[in-house]
């Protein structure tokens, strides 16, 4: 029981001590407790791992140390034991003072313990207590009233009394537990310094979720730089006290590296078993050891493990802990903590750029942010750097106090020269990948960021380079990612493989395997596999004649950006190796002879002057794309009847482009066919049937397009059809039903075709009702096509784009899905045809919120009706109370934000319960809001805005 009612643990000082050593400091009148309760606390906080000062001399005569100020001074909580005979000595007061000083200088936690003396007679300096302490009057008269304020004080902080906690040993825990509480509660603060760090704690506690009650394995994963072990140390600190033995093992792979495995294990050892006299007995190994520590509750981080084995070294089996023992592995490949079975994996993430701005300040200008003069070039350095924390403290130490030309010249230099000391701590991964994946991810480097997963696939395929492990591989090591079907890879450690690939090339020029760089176009060897070229980076470009005679392996070509090349023609033998062709304003009339079209796997061809590709029917078998945009002087297809494999024919405004080739009707894995702006395109295949596997069909601009082939009711996979501004196209034939876009400006068709998209809607809701396993349904949808009314089935309605509402009994008393929802869309100024919008939608219950993306839509001239599901799954939260009120919301946005240049006329909301009855949609008829229908009733409270 507490002295007093108010918390042992406040303090008043925001100033932080930076010397601090200590977690305790006792003290204490040796004569009077040394040996009995101030040896038995002292002992009760070294077993809960709490960093205690005791002092071991006896107190008599002198000055008190500068050692044991020091000490005071370095210590985050101060005990205070008073007994009978504390104010006897000088010593202790003069302690008791400088503990006083620093909580008042660093806000350091006092708890005085009131042992066998009563706070009373040490606040008034009575009893037995004040004799002893009156009796240092006569020959201290300069320090005694200090002394006496002093007391006075300490007495009056909460604290623990032995006369009304017993016995002693419940009295010691107690003490033992306010400790380690005032521990926690410090760990925020003492932290400050360590940017970006506490929400990462925060979301492992969440991740662990209760406490130490089972053993639990926590991964901590990413790249190298990204803070694993600054965060996993903050953990280690703030949890260790709780548990019987802790140990932090820090970089086990370079102590297995150096030969300090041993000695790693032997020091982990001894620290968890208390005990300096562990052997490792040969021939039994650590079976004894493991035994001695299943009793234990443990605390242990193995920082930086590249191998499983690493610990099955140093401490042996993972799963032979005492319940509640934590097990920390931080690494840079996920792969080792799903071989060690890791119970939870958190990976972490670069620092927000809030926290890269400060972390970067504190490092450069020794404040939490920059010199303004400086703020430019700071912002240039946190962009560069991405929210590694590594890169962000090197090159602010790097910079700090240096002139503003200085900052600029490094600068300049990181964009082709990456900082050695960075590079050299991520390249440690890339040292762990085998010949193959290093190959693939200096390609990635070189040429694949942010390409298209498939694609990568394939082109790895096509080079036997086992694309789906390997790709898992760099994914595992962090040293990729794979976001939106798109391969990502960070700035520093792109920069870093171009790097690797460079100095491989300086090193061994005839070995060379790429070349990314203009300089070295021309210097191609028999080696040389890939070109990249960003020509928006140099002003021309002179390509000699036979420059690429020289590279019989080239797998990879592209050149990018306005088109400044000087070359008329190829010489030499075949690319036998070609697979990717990419060439903004190829200049050529046709593709040269030299190019082998029976490897290639992708042929794109921006804005060429290509007027046909090539005569005959070539083997196009590994050919899974043709993107020939913007070509505006292609004249006419050739025949793809041997591109069997072809997935995407891209022809998007080639202008001249008057009627497609027969054979595109035979390409049975098409999956986007896109002729948007092929405005002299009179005639489509006409046959569509063989299109088994299209999806997209892109028409939109096509305004001398007449008819669309009636077997396009035969395409069952078909999701998007898209007939913006087909001015000339007067009927549509019956759709398929898998249809949720349907064109967007649908001028001069006939009532009977936009009675037949209606139609099409009512099976598109069919389909959705159809498929009774709600669990598995996907969570949203929508179509879309010209109206201007909200369906009757929408039992909720009202003009622009919100309804509040309260839900009718009938369906909260069944078990609910999610919501339908309309909306009469409309643009009031005119876009570019190219601009989609994201239409978003918002429900907000009496508490939980939802929000969710449900698909992008173009540029629309005429009013459209919209039409949506969306499915809560196990989202829902709360009880059925919280749905008293409901708000619905559905809006646009584009990464500008939310969009006022389109909008809602009306919408409509149905709440989905499993048993809703979908036939009764009828598209024909609108909503009256005044209805008095009595098979749909409206509620009476609903409130409009726009």
């Amino acid at each position: 029981m507490m002295a007093s009612s108010s918390a042992s643990c406040s303090s008043s000082s925001a100033n932080i001590n930076p010397q601090v050593k200590h977690d305790v400091f006792v003290s204490f009148r040796g004569e009077d407790t040394r040996d009995n309760f101030t040896s038995h606390l002292h002992a009760a906080l070294c077993r809960k791992n709490i960093e205690t000062f005791v002092d071991d001399q006896l107190k008599r005569g002198g000055e008190i140390s500068t050692s044991l100020l020091d000490a005071i001074e370095g210590s985050k909580i101060s005990i205070i034991v008073f007994s009978e005979r504390y104010a006897s000595s000088r010593w202790c007061l003069d302690e008791l003072v400088k503990i006083l000083d620093c909580k008042k200088k660093y806000g350091q936690i006092v708890i005085p313990v009131f042992y066998r003396v009563g706070s009373s007679n040490v606040r008034r300096q009575k009893g037995t207590f004040g004799t002893e302490f009156w009796k240092l009057k006569k020959n201290y008269k300069e320090k005694f009233q200090r002394w006496r304020v002093a007391l006075t004080e300490a007495a009056n902080l909460s604290g623990f009394d032995s006369h009304v906690i017993r016995p002693e040993s419940k009295l010691i825990e107690e003490i033992s537990n306010e400790v380690l509480r005032c521990l926690d509660d410090t760990f925020q603060s003492e932290n400050k310094s360590l940017v970006g760090v506490e929400s990462c704690i925060k979301k492992i506690e969440s991740l662990l979720g209760t406490r130490f009650v089972v053993t639990c394995k926590l991964g901590i994963w990413g790249i190298g730089g990204i803070g694993k072990t600054t965060i996993t140390g903050a953990l280690f600190k703030k949890y260790s006290r709780h548990f019987e033995g802790a140990y932090f093992a820090q970089n086990v792979r370079e102590a297995e590296k150096m030969g300090m495995s041993a000695h790693l294990r032997q020091e982990l050892l001894s620290t968890l078993l208390n005990d300096g006299n562990v052997k490792i007995i040969p021939n039994i190994g650590l079976n004894f050891e493991s035994k001695r520590l299943t009793h234990k509750k443990v605390l242990i981080v193995f920082d930086d493990v590249t191998d499983r084995k690493q610990i099955e070294f140093l401490i042996g089996e993972l799963d032979s802990f005492a319940s509640g023992s934590l097990i920390i592995i931080t690494t840079r490949d996920k792969q080792v903590l799903i071989n060690c079975w890791a119970d939870k994996i958190y990976e972490v993430k670069e620092l927000a750029d809030a926290d890269a701005l400060k972390l970067f300040s504190r490092c450069a200008f020794r404040q939490d942010h920059p010199v303004a003069c400086y703020m430019e070039l700071t912002y240039k350095i946190i962009k560069y750097a991405q929210g590694v924390p590594l890169a962000l403290k090197v090159l602010g130490l790097f910079l700090s106090a240096r002139r503003k030309e200085e900052w600029e010249s490094a600068i300049t230099k990181l964009e082709t020269v990456p900082h050695m000391e960075i590079q050299d701590v991520l390249k440690i991964s890339y040292d762990g990948l085998d010949y193959v994946e290093q190959a693939m991810f200096l390609d990635i480097a070189c040429y694949f960021v942010g390409a298209n997963k498939d694609f990568v696939i394939n082109y790895f395929d096509a080079s036997d380079f086992f694309p789906e492990i390997g790709l898992g591989r760099l994914v595992d090591k962090s040293l990729i990612t794979i976001s939106c079907n798109k391969i990502r890879m960070h700035d520093l450690l792109q920069d870093m493989g171009r790097k690797i690939d460079r100095e491989a090339a300086i090193n061994n020029p005839g070995k060379c395997r790429r070349l990314w760089h203009h300089k070295d176009v021309n210097e191609g060897t028999e080696a040389i596999e890939g070109i990249l070229l960003d020509m928006s980076k140099v002003n021309e470009i002179h390509l000699n004649s036979s420059t690429f005679k020289k590279m019989p392996r080239l797998r990879f070509l592209k050149f990018h950006g306005e088109n400044k090349f000087k070359i008329s023609h190829f010489e030499g033998e075949a690319f036998t190796e070609l697979r990717y062709l990419y060439w903004d304003g190829y200049p050529s009339k046709s593709l040269p002879p030299v190019i082998r079209l029976d490897t290639l796997i992708s042929l794109q061809l921006h804005e060429s002057k290509v007027e046909q590709l090539w005569d005959g029917v070539p083997n196009l078998v590994n050919l899974k794309e043709i993107d020939l945009s913007y070509s505006r002087q292609l004249k006419k297809l050739p025949d793809l009847s041997q591109a069997r494999n072809l997935e995407n024919l891209l022809l998007k405004a080639c202008s001249s482009l008057v009627e497609t080739h027969s054979s595109i009707q035979y390409l049975s894995k098409l999956v986007t066919l896109d002729m948007r702006l092929c405005k002299n395109l009179n005639r489509l295949p006409s046959s569509l049937c063989e299109l088994i596997s299209l999806q997209k069909l892109y028409l939109s601009g096509c305004s001398n397009l007449r008819r669309i082939p009636e077997s396009i009711i035969n395409l069952s996979k078909l999701e998007l059809l898209h007939l913006k501004n087909c001015s000339k196209l007067l009927s549509l034939p019956e759709l398929p039903c898998n249809l949720f876009s349907v064109g967007n400006e649908l001028k001069g068709i006939a009532e009977d075709a936009l009675q037949k998209i209606q139609q099409k809607a009512t099976s598109w809701w069919m389909k959705l009702k159809e498929e009774t396993d709600y669990k598995y349904k996907p969570s949203c949808g929508g179509i879309y096509f010209p109206g201007s009314e909200i369906p009757k089935w929408f039992r909720f309605s009202s003009m622009g784009s919100s309804i509040e509402f309260k839900p009718q009994s009938d369906w909260i008393n069944n078990e609910y899905l999610g919501i339908a929802f309309c909306a009469v869309v409309a643009f009031q100024d005119h876009h570019d045809e190219d601009v989609g919008f994201q239409l978003r939608c918002r429900i907000r219950f009496k508490i939980p919120s939802h929000e969710w993306y449900v698909r992008t839509i173009d540029y629309v001239e005429s009013d459209h009706l919209f039409m949506g599901y969306h499915f809560f799954r196990g989202d829902k939260g709360g009880s059925r109370q919280d749905f008293e009120k409901v708000l619905f919301k559905i809006y646009f946005y584009n990464h500008t934000g939310a969009m006022r240049c389109c909008g809602v006329k009306k919408c409509g909301i149905r709440l989905l319960t499993a048993g809703d009855d979908f036939v009764g949609i009828n598209l024909r008829s609108q909503q009256n809001f005044n209805s008095n229908e009595e098979e749909e009733p409206h509620p009476k409270r609903l409130k409009y805005s726009c």
